[in-house]
């Protein structure tokens, strides 16, 4: 169905959708929404996209749809569920009306800057546990969270990594390359190939192949995958934090780490460079060069065994690569102005890092990037309010309507995410294409859905509420207009619990995350052949027979007139 557009906008030559709530029945009610510029205590709670959650720990500008987990997985943010929010009041019939054309941020040129491997000590930040700082001329990690304790001066706080803190200075060009240790083996990367042979099923045929991610030592997250089944996303592992009081044990602590599965193996892109810290892989092209954060939110690009660091707009800010496209262009996001936290999207191109600006507030963030260099992701308008999906391209940022979030576009331009509407009672996923707003519904009624991802074919992945009776969301595959929850096209033997999938390849691998707190592969089963007269079957063999798939039971050569549903004594009826 479409969604009831109640105002159209002309922005930037395009069409600006605001979506307005309807009055629906509370549930839950959701809490105040999360902010990227807000520093959040451990116990605080937000909502994003019509979900509660509750802070893990100490955290800011981490978002709480990316980066959330159960209690003790590391996560930053803990999943309490969807919400909704009270009725507005009734109100007269509203009346279009024209808001200003946002002026995007200028792209000023990139002046040569100096980078550290860590970002400098400053006596006014607040550092959460596990940060990194540059202090003179060495490296540090926080023990425990803390703001105005100079390093070196109290052991219990900070503790030194005794290695000398890593300064080049970028001209003309502001970017740092760190080189880690070498895998062991060379890596030979897998030729792209349109079907996978897939494992046996035993009670038949399915859509898709699966096969378990891995992990380092604990809970396990993929966000990105390419046509070679290289995946990418971030996997606890057990450390060892120094003591914090100078006796006793302390507890081995779960830390996310970064992890790229190429041929079957984990590579930990930051591990030699940010040895203790919390980061992840977003996003991974075709030619295997891998992005995401590193460190104290250190944004990176991985590739043949060699990291670099990203620049940022401002010496000592940070930030993050979310998505790369196949020319090797990337998008995330970065301080623009330390002092005052303000983050926006932007693009690095060529080592050349560009402010993408705003909707008019004083935040943004880029989330996907196509093969032509269009781009997508959400920002706040002047009230800095409500998160805004957007759409940018030559130069332009075009606001696709206020309460929505854009995670993935293709390369005809169709972009995918979550939007509020009038009719809902919470959001769903929706396709933007040529002008028009789809709302793809959701799994079951009156329940809520995000769309991560959409390849060059139009199919497109995500997250739906569920029936599920342990209140998980399942992860759907929608395309041609439905809406399938991808827990059915996988073999129930496996006894998986699928809950989102959060990318999908031009040749339709996707990655999902189970209940269970694995990540897994999904590869394409490929086609069963149609039954024929003439043909040597072998036991196990499957065929299809007018829309139906069938196991054969005996070897034999087959006839006319032993068709399978003819004869039950060769083949077994399966789907």
């Amino acid at each position: 169905m479409k969604l009831n557009l109640k105002h159209l906008l002309p922005i930037f030559g395009l069409l600006a959708v605001v979506l307005v709530f309807s009055p629906s029945a509370v549930a839950v009610s959701c809490a105040q929404g999360w902010s990227a510029t807000t520093a959040y205590n451990g116990g605080a709670v937000v909502s994003f996209a019509e979900i509660n959650y509750t802070a893990a720990f100490w955290t800011q500008n981490q978002e709480p749809d990316k980066n959330n987990g159960p209690a003790g997985s590391g996560q930053p943010w803990i999943s309490n569920g969807v919400c909704e929010f009270a009725p507005p009041p009734p109100t007269a019939t509203p009346t279009i009306k024209s808001t200003p054309k946002p002026t995007a941020s200028p792209t000023a040129t990139p002046t040569p800057i100096t980078i550290c491997g860590e970002p400098a000590w400053s006596a006014t930040t607040s550092y959460p546990q596990g940060a990194l700082v540059g202090y003179n001329g060495s490296a540090w990690s926080a023990v425990i969270a803390n703001k105005g304790v100079t390093p070196g001066t109290n052991s219990s706080i900070w503790t030194p990594l005794g290695r000398p803190c890593i300064v080049a200075t970028a001209t003309p060009t502001p970017t740092v390359t760190v080189t880690p240790t070498p895998t062991p083996s060379p890596y030979i990367r897998p030729t792209a190939t349109a079907t996978v042979t897939p494992t046996a099923n035993p009670n038949g045929h399915y859509p898709y192949v699966v096969k378990d991610v891995g992990s380092y030592a604990g809970v396990t997250l993929g966000y990105a995958v390419n046509d070679s089944g290289e995946v990418g996303g971030i996997s606890n592992t057990t450390i060892q934090p120094p003591s914090s009081n100078g006796g006793g044990t302390p507890t081995p602590t779960p830390f996310p780490r970064t992890f790229v599965l190429l041929g079957g193996a984990f590579v930990d892109p930051c591990n030699s460079a940010f040895p203790i810290t919390v980061e992840n892989v977003n996003g991974i092209n075709a030619s295997g060069v891998a992005v995401g954060q590193c460190g104290y939110n250190r944004p990176f690009s991985f590739h043949d065994s060699t990291l670099t660091i990203l620049p940022v707009p401002v010496a000592g800010g940070v930030g993050d690569a979310t998505a790369i496209n196949s020319a090797g262009m990337i998008v995330g996001a970065a301080e623009v102005s330390v002092s005052g936290q303000v983050t926006h999207a932007v693009l690095w191109n060529n080592g050349v890092v560009t402010d993408l600006g705003t909707l008019g507030g004083n935040w943004s963030y880029a989330t996907a990037i196509n093969t032509g260099g269009t781009i997508v992701g959400a920002a706040y308008a002047a009230d800095n309010g409500l998160t805004h999906a957007f759409l940018y391209s030559n130069g332009s940022m075009t606001d696709l309507g206020a309460d929505s979030y854009a995670y993935g576009i293709n390369d005809s331009g169709q972009v995918v995410g979550w939007a509020n509407a009038p009719t809902l009672a919470s959001a769903h996923a929706f396709l933007y294409s040529g002008g028009t707003l789809t709302d793809l519904g959701a799994l079951i009624a009156s329940g809520s859905s995000t769309a991560y991802a959409i390849n060059n074919s139009g199919v497109i992945v995500g997250k739906s509420s569920s029936n599920d009776s342990s209140g998980n969301t399942h992860p759907f595959v929608y395309s041609n207009g439905t809406m399938i929850d991808l827990n059915t096209l996988i073999d129930p033997d496996l006894q998986l619990t699928l809950t989102e999938a959060r990318a999908i390849s031009p040749n339709g691998n996707i990655v999902a995350n189970g209940s269970d707190g694995r990540a897994f592969l999904l590869t394409p089963a490929p086609a069963i052949p149609a039954w024929a007269a003439g043909v040597a079957y072998s036991a196990g063999q499957q065929v299809t027979y007018n829309g139906h798939t069938y196991k054969c039971l005996q070897a034999h050569t087959s006839q006319v007139g032993w068709e399978p549903p003819n004869v039950p004594a060769l083949w077994q009826l399966i789907l």
